[in-house]
């Protein structure tokens, strides 16, 4: 059984809140419901890369991931970039509009975007649709020990 985000953290004794928002799943949802300060809202976006391997880039919501920046930065090829399915996502442990960069899942690289690293707390996915999580930015960053580049 995959650790969830919030069993990595506990681990690593990362204090973090934990957030409840049933319905709402999207940004926009979130933002609404929430109030979240949205340039320290993260989304991560997960790809199959290779028959065992996955990458999963986060970045501040509001911005758009540039897939050609994310494949130099992971060092892989763009073509072989597809976006993760179900089956991906259930063997990282989540669920669509959960997805969270804390996996201890062989196989798996994680690119932060640069914009995001200075900002004092993230705001991100529990790996449970409708729930998020609060962590600081910088226990975040070594915990989960990310690539950085300039994806957006």
């Amino acid at each position: 059984m995959t650790e969830s985000p919030t069993q990595i953290l506990d681990r690593a004794g990362v204090p973090y809140e934990l957030f409840s928002h049933p319905g709402a799943v999207t940004f926009e949802e979130v933002l609404r419901e929430m109030g979240f300060p949205p340039d320290q809202m993260i989304k991560t976006v997960a790809f199959r890369t290779g028959p065992d391997t996955l990458l999963l880039a986060s970045l501040p919501s509001p911005r758009r991931l540039s897939y050609g920046a994310l494949a130099r930065a992971a060092g892989v090829s763009r073509g072989r970039m597809r976006p993760a399915d179900g089956d991906d996502l259930r063997l990282l442990g989540m669920q669509v509009g959960g997805v969270s960069p804390l996996t201890r899942l062989a196989g798996v690289t994680t690119v932060f975007d640069a914009a995001m690293v200075d900002a004092p707390h993230a705001y991100l996915g529990s790996g449970r649709a409708g729930e998020s999580l609060m962590v600081e930015t910088k226990a975040l960053v070594d915990v989960v020990r990310p690539a950085t580049a300039a994806i957006t």
